[in-house]
Formats: structure tokens, C-alpha cells, sequence
């Protein structure tokens, strides 16, 4: 008797949460998951074609197409602005710069010895910059030599544009 009269119990404090105590709480945005079709016929996606832009240079305006900006360096959206290419720098140099594209998710600056692959990020952001600060590079630590500056931009898509990429020479009075 004692089992029956929890279980009617438990039954009636359960219609009561569900009736009246859930509704009251605030309702949780869910988000959609997709769902697996086994019947559904696959579809071919073609690939985007890049189209020709436009990418003001000094002395007018030059059409190109997206395949021609090797360096991924657009003036007023992704560029350096100090230091510039084939700069000579020393110690630490504050880094300005252009980061301004459309739906802005983040961007990271780093450097690589010129002639390896081995990128090594200063740090980063998430906030457009226009001609301002983008950060510091300590660069009293690393060997003279020639480096690579790049600045990796990604929209909030996590669509990577290219890398604006520049040639720096690092000479330092006391190199480690």
C-alpha cells in the first residue's frame, strides 16, 4: 500500500512541475541539429569562382583578380602600416596597422625566419583597427636576420582572408 500510495504520489508532483513549474522559467534558446536524410539524393556543389575586384592603388585604380593579391595586403581593409616592407627594426616596435573588414571575427599577428614555414603568433584581436595599434613585437630577443611579419584576418564565418604578409629586416645593436 505504502509503494502505491508514493507512486500516485510521484505521478501528481510530476504533473504539477511539468504544468505549472516549468512553463514559468525563462525558455532556453536551442539551437537546430542537423539531421542525417539516409533517402535524400546528393546534390553537386559547384565552387565558387573568384571574381574580379577592384583594390584602389596609388595613382588610380587597378582591376585584379582575387588570385593576384598574393600578399593579401587591401588598402583600407588588411595592410600594415608601420612597420612597412623592407623595413630595418630593433628592439620593440609598436605595430600599426589596418584591420577592417566586413563581419570582423579576429586577427592574429606572427613572424617566421624568411625561408621557414614555422609562423610563431605575437598575439591577436577581435576588434576593427583603422591606421591604429595592433600591438608590439619584442623583437630584442630574436637573431638579426630577415623576417616575415604577417597579419591573419578571419571573418566571423571563420572565412580566412589571405595573409598580408611583409619582409622586415631585424638588427639589433647586441644580438642574442
Amino acid at each position: 500500500m505504502t509503494v502505491l500510495v508514493l507512486l500516485v504520489l510521484f505521478i501528481f508532483m510530476e504533473f504539477v512541475i511539468v504544468s505549472f513549474v516549468v512553463p514559468g522559467y525563462p525558455q532556453v534558446a536551442s539551437f537546430p541539429t542537423a539531421t542525417l536524410d539516409l533517402l535524400a539524393t546528393p546534390t553537386v556543389t559547384l565552387p565558387v569562382v573568384a571574381e574580379a575586384t577592384t583594390v584602389p592603388v596609388l595613382g588610380g585604380v587597378s582591376s585584379v583578380t582575387g588570385e593576384a593579391i598574393k600578399d593579401g595586403c587591401i588598402p583600407g581593409q588588411i595592410e600594415w602600416i608601420s612597420p612597412k616592407a623592407g623595413d630595418e627594426i630593433n628592439a620593440n616596435i609598436q605595430l600599426i596597422g589596418t584591420v577592417n573588414v566586413p563581419n570582423l571575427g579576429f586577427y592574429k599577428y606572427e613572424y617566421a625566419q624568411k625561408g621557414e614555414d614555422l609562423w610563431t603568433t605575437i598575439a591577436g584581436g577581435n576588434q576593427p583597427k583603422v591606421k591604429g595599434d595592433i600591438g608590439f613585437w619584442y623583437t630584442d630577443q630574436r637573431p638579426n636576420g630577415d623576417y616575415l611579419l604577417r597579419l591573419v584576418v578571419s571573418d566571423n564565418q571563420n572565412h580566412l582572408f589571405p595573409a598580408c604578409v611583409i619582409e622586415v629586416r631585424v638588427n639589433n645593436p647586441n644580438p642574442k
